[in-house]
């Protein structure tokens, strides 16, 4: 056997598992980003209503500006995830094996459907970027010192 020869398919293999771990992690990063988001917004809740002093107008866009840039974040996230996924069907085929990249792409991208997680994600970075800007649009209204003194 030719010891300058390299044998393709432990790198191969290498790779994958590098790429799948690097699939997890970046799965892990969209988990942290939603938590970051929610505990983000309770934290900003919070310092509205705890405030003494008048809070300007402007920080009432604060919750969904955070949002919306938290939400670009996490979509950056799952498209480095897509390529990943693309690259891995690749080296599946190479090695005519059917693995876990080939089961799942028909379900995500059947018919151009997004899966059900993301469509959640969208509903909640959705409902919180609508309720940050309606409580901005109350303020301007209503008055930060009147809402908070009828309670």
């Amino acid at each position: 056997m030719d010891e300058n020869k390299i044998d393709t398919s432990k790198i191969s293999i290498a790779e994958y598992s590098a790429l799948r771990n690097e699939i997890e992690k970046n799965i892990t990063a969209i988990h942290r980003t939603d938590e970051i988001c929610l505990i983000a917004w309770g934290g900003i809740l919070t310092w509205f209503f705890s405030a003494k002093p008048v809070i300007p107008d402007a920080a009432f866009l604060l919750p969904s500006a955070l949002t919306a840039l938290l939400f670009l974040r996490r979509i950056s996230i799952e498209k480095s995830i897509d390529v990943f996924h693309s690259y891995l069907l690749e080296v599946e085929r190479r090695f005519n094996h059917e693995g876990w990249e080939h089961f799942i792409h028909p379900i995500y991208h059947s018919n151009k459907k997004r899966d059900p997680i993301t469509r959640w994600s969208w509903l909640y970075y959705g409902c919180m970027c609508v309720f940050g800007f309606s409580l901005y649009i109350y303020v301007l209204l209503v008055g930060f010192q009147t809402a908070t003194s009828s309670a």
